[in-house]
């Protein structure tokens, strides 16, 4: 990304929420952190605020203080949501088997017994796990427009009444790995209830879902860098089978 000035001022060794990585006024790396990778934005993409004062206060963010981390329009996906999973005949069980994604079944090294927590270990996903084949599996996903959520091209405007639906999603910054997302299979015809299960799944609801402002379909990195358009009106069986490291599927995409 040739931004190594920025890159090395975070202590990878550290996580995200250590002061060593954080900006002011909770910790010591404002500049890198607040610093916006302009590749990380779709030019298309309305502005958006990416303000975590709602994670941080209880770590001591002041109170009525705004904490703005860079914001990103794509993001990684970690596997099929259960909804989409059951869209495509496979059990109705989320996985975490795209490229990026946690190992299906982690190893358990210990437990917190005072809390009942399993600890497990995720193992690193190396390429000869992607057995699909690097050109057949998605790595990113062009997820447009959040902090702010939106509806079939329509952003919340506190009239979505019938469910209580948040006008933002916090899960908005390059920093934040809880970016990475499991697409759903929504049904695309309520706006009172934006996440009602169906099998849609381009250009619906930028919560979960691939999401552009270009309308016909939104941009995406496969696992050997290069980049596809994804139409909207991709088949769903194709979608589920390019987000899949190891299904064995063969996904046919025109170009």
């Amino acid at each position: 990304m040739e931004g190594n000035t920025i890159f090395q001022n975070f202590d990878l060794k550290k996580p995200l929420i250590d002061p060593r990585n954080l900006p002011a006024p909770l910790g010591v790396n404002t500049t890198s952190v607040m610093t916006p990778v302009p590749t990380y934005l779709c030019p298309s993409a309305p502005e958006s605020r990416s303000d975590y004062s709602e994670y941080f206060a209880p770590l001591g963010l002041p109170s009525g203080m705004s904490f703005i981390l860079p914001r990103t329009d794509y993001a990684a996906i970690r596997g099929l949501h259960s909804t989409l999973a059951s869209c495509v005949g496979l059990p109705a069980m989320t996985t975490h088997n795209s490229m990026l994604g946690a190992n299906d079944s982690p190893g358990v090294v210990g437990s917190n017994v005072n809390d009942n927590v399993e600890i497990v270990v995720n193992p690193k996903r190396k390429f000869a796990s992607v057995t699909d084949g690097l050109s057949n599996t998605l790595c990113f996903i062009e997820i447009a427009g959040r902090q702010r959520l939106y509806f079939n091209g329509i952003a919340y405007q506190g009239t979505w009444t019938t469910t209580p639906v948040p006008a933002f999603t916090l899960n908005s910054s390059y920093v934040d790995w809880n970016t990475a997302r499991h697409p759903k299979g929504l049904s695309g015809t309520d706006r009172n209830q934006p996440e009602l299960p169906g099998c849609a799944v381009v250009n619906i609801h930028n919560l979960n879902n691939p999401y552009s402002f270009h309308g016909s379909g939104v941009q995406a990195l496969r696992g050997d860098g290069s980049v596809v358009f994804l139409p909207a009106t991709i088949s769903t069986n194709v979608f589920a089978a390019l987000v899949t490291r190891d299904g064995g599927e063969i996904a046919t995409l025109d170009e």
